[in-house]
């Protein structure tokens, strides 16, 4: 677990809060955000759990010690805004701790006009992610981006489905977790735009 201001610093302005499976698949995309922010406003970081897999696995105990030591380092920071990148952990965080203001990495790419999306695909199908459900900015944001690159957008039919991925699935129930990822990866027949670190997983 790390938290700090940015460096010279007691508080700041947002905290970058990019969540585990973020750095575990791709530390270049973690470390890429922060500069990004950190470049643009005054942005501290906050390495570590949101919890969520205490919260699918039921213990409660642990969720709390961790939300208990999230919410002292988000205070210690001066409360700043919870910049996220990942839909779950913003969802775990404004199920646990609302009072924390919040905000997605990619509502803040898409309202600035100098950020422009390279154009990784020509066509893709957007996967959202179950936490962004009822997440309108999110969604729309990520949209946003992708047609800023170019890119031409397939809505699924089902969308929100689960990956697979949480409850700890895989471990739990194997069997289902091979016929839900299965049945996702056939949803489309183009690549997938995933806004959630976990469905990207």
């Amino acid at each position: 677990f790390f938290a700090a201001a940015p460096k010279g610093g007691q508080t700041c302005e947002y905290a970058f809060f990019p969540g585990c499976q973020l750095g575990a698949l791709n530390k270049d995309h973690a470390i890429k955000s922060y500069e990004y922010l950190s470049a643009r406003s005054d942005a501290g970081l906050i390495l570590g759990c949101c919890g969520a897999p205490a919260y699918w696995a039921g213990d409660e105990k642990r969720l709390s010690d961790n939300t208990g030591k999230l919410r002292k380092a988000w205070e210690g920071m001066g409360k700043p805004t919870l910049v996220f990148a990942c839909a779950s952990c913003e969802r775990v965080f404004r199920q646990f701790m609302p009072e924390m203001k919040r905000v997605s990495l990619y509502e803040l790419l898409a309202a600035d006009p100098s950020v422009m999306p390279a154009r990784i695909f020509g066509e893709a199908a957007v996967f959202d992610p179950c936490a962004a459900g009822d997440n309108d900015a999110m969604q729309k944001s990520v949209r946003l981006l992708a047609e800023k690159a170019g890119t031409r957008l397939e809505e699924l039919r089902e969308p929100f489905r689960c990956c697979g991925y949480g409850g700890h699935m895989h471990l739990a129930n194997p069997g289902l977790y091979d016929e839900i990822t299965t049945n996702r990866a056939q949803a489309s027949d183009k690549p997938y735009i995933a806004y959630c670190a976990n469905c990207r997983e």
